[in-house]
């Protein structure tokens, strides 16, 4: 799988690994898109304190997080993902497209992020949308603020002026 990565992903450039095992961290979004970023500015952080991979999530477009109806995107859909990648990775964050990524399946659902540290040695965990979920430190500002600036629409949104 971790050899499949780099190669299927050419922005992963970089192995998140522990014990020599590949690790990832897949999670939910939730609620409107401005709690879907916050979201993501969490789980990124989870994420780096675990020493994992970010899997980039689906977003929602109807609000209704957790509910098989769920209106559902692809990230790149909504952000450029190369980009995200790209910026990511100059903050020391590995991302893995969904398409690469291990199959959800292969991952042990963790009810609460609190309890992350609990499951060291599992390569791949699942967790809830992580809304609120952490006490971010002063020195993970840095990190957010990486974050928040890797963020920019898909190409496809962006419209020249003649």
């Amino acid at each position: 799988m971790l050899r499949q990565l780099i190669h299927s992903d050419t922005h992963t450039t970089s192995r998140v690994q522990v014990g020599g095992s590949f690790r990832t961290l897949r999670f939910d979004v939730c609620n409107g898109f401005t709690n879907q970023r916050i979201s993501l500015l969490y789980r990124v952080v989870a994420a780096v304190r675990s020493g994992r991979a970010v899997v980039v999530p689906r977003l929602v477009t109807d609000g209704r997080t957790g509910h098989s109806g769920s209106q559902q995107v692809m990230f790149g859909d909504i952000y450029d993902e190369g980009h995200f990648k790209r910026e990511m990775r100059k903050a020391s964050v590995i991302v893995v497209s969904e398409n690469v990524a291990p199959q959800p399946h292969e991952y042990l659902d963790i009810d609460d992020v609190s309890r992350l540290g609990q499951f060291a040695v599992v390569d791949h965990v699942s967790i809830p949308c992580p809304l609120f979920s952490l006490q971010i430190q002063p020195h993970e500002d840095t990190l957010l603020w990486s974050v928040l600036d890797a963020l920019v629409p898909a190409p496809w949104t962006q419209v020249s002026c003649i």
